[in-house]
């Protein structure tokens, strides 16, 4: 079973740690990386450090596959979701690669758009990530 392990962190540093480890390949393409937090962004989280960093590494490692001048950008900030406007952390990384058409964008989430995944598998991803993001504000 998955089992998220939740500890008090401070968000900078994992973003710190992720960065460096892609630091060599952002390097090796002359990519700048940028990181930038919200005001309303606290400094220490709640959450899983483990999976977060891994999170934010398949996000980076992404976007540096597809960049070869330029720089990425990671940004988090609060937002707010569902009926009862629980407070979440949105990251988005942002890019100078060559992008995707849009059609191509419409396909990357399909839930059937891989015969190794069940139905099951993006409600369970959504869940995971709602209970790693969420936060107390």
């Amino acid at each position: 079973t998955f089992k998220l392990r939740k500890k008090d962190f401070e968000l900078d540093s994992i973003v710190e740690e992720a960065f460096e480890l892609i630091s060599l390949q952002a390097n090796n393409r002359n990519l700048a990386l940028k990181y930038m937090r919200g005001k309303k962004v606290p400094a220490f989280i709640y959450s899983d450090p483990d999976r977060l960093r891994k999170l934010i590494l398949n996000l980076l490692t992404n976007a540096i596959r597809f960049t070869y001048e330029g720089s990425i950008s990671l940004s988090v900030r609060v937002a707010s979701f569902g009926k009862r406007k629980e407070k979440a952390l949105k990251f988005k990384v942002k890019d100078t690669g060559l992008g995707m058409t849009v059609q191509k964008q419409m396909t990357l989430f399909k839930i059937f758009g891989s015969s190794s995944y069940s139905r099951e598998t993006p409600i369970q991803s959504k869940c995971i990530l709602h209970n790693l993001l969420l936060i107390d504000a």
